[in-house]
């Protein structure tokens, strides 16, 4: 059985945090894109990755999409 891959956005806007869930990295991606070109006010923008099952490990993957977009 595969693991669990879900993928998700985390932001603070007027001081909230926000935390948004993705299921496929292409969907996480648009958002990301859509996000950086609004005039919103966010700070602290980062995408994670989890994977696992019972004990589901967080991975900052937003240097490796920066990576990829700015290239």
């Amino acid at each position: 059985m595969k693991a669990i891959l879900n993928y998700c956005i985390a932001y603070h806007e007027n001081g909230k945090d926000h935390d948004e869930i993705y299921f496929s990295k292409l969907s996480l991606v648009k958002a990301y894109i859509d996000l950086l070109g609004s005039r919103r006010d966010i700070s602290s923008l980062k995408c994670y990755q989890w994977e696992g099952k019972k004990n589901p490990t967080r991975k900052d993957i937003t240097n490796a999409i920066n990576l990829f977009l700015y290239r």
